[in-house]
C-alpha cells in the first residue's frame, strides 16, 4: 500500500530486526510554516510510525527529518518524539547530520537511533548491552 495509515499489523508476522522510517518534512522544516504536530495531515503521521513500531518491536529504529524537528514549537515536538520512543521501550540517540559529507549541498538533517531495551532494564548505550554485541554492524551508502 502506499499509505502508512492503512498498514495492517499483520505484516509484520516476520521478525523485524530495522525499521527505517520518516515522516513528511513540511510540518518540521524553515521553509515550511512549522506546525509541528499541529498540522494534523502531515505532522501527525509520526504516529503512524510509532504505531509500525508497536506491532513490528523491531531492535532498532532509525528515523530521519529535517534538523529543524529540534526546534520546532520550542523543543516540545523533539521531546514528544523521545518521549513516545521511550514509552515504548526505546532509548533513541540523535545527531545532526550535514550531507556535504558525501554530498555537494548544504542539508542538515536529523538523524535518530533508538535501541530496543529489554523490558525491565535501564536503557543504555547499545554498546554495551550483551544482546547488541553479537550484531554484525554495517554501513550502506547510499546515492542519489
Amino acid at each position: 500500500t502506499d499509505d502508512v495509515t492503512k498498514i495492517h499489523s499483520e505484516l509484520y508476522n516476520a521478525h523485524v530486526d530495522l525499521h527505517i522510517a520518516t515522516s513528511p518534512c513540511q510540518p518540521f522544516s524553515r521553509a515550511g510554516d512549522q506546525a509541528g504536530f499541529e498540522d494534523v495531515d502531515r505532522g501527525h503521521l509520526f504516529f503512524e510510525i510509532i504505531r509500525c513500531i508497536q506491532a513490528a518491536r523491531p531492535r532498532v529504529l532509525l528515523l530521519e527529518n529535517v534538523a529543524n524537528v529540534i526546534k520546532v514549537e520550542g523543543g516540545r515536538v523533539m521531546a514528544s518524539v523521545l518521549e513516545e520512543l521511550a514509552g515504548n521501550g526505546y532509548k533513541a540517540f540523535h545527531r545532526v547530520i550535514n550531507a556535504r559529507a558525501i554530498l555537494p549541498q548544504q542539508r542538515e538533517r536529523l538523524y535518530s537511533v533508538a535501541f530496543r531495551c529489554k523490558e525491565g532494564n535501564h536503557a543504555v548505550h547499545p554498546e554495551e548491552e550483551e544482546e547488541n554485541k553479537q550484531v554484525n554492524i554495517f554501513t550502506i551508502s547510499i546515492f542519489f
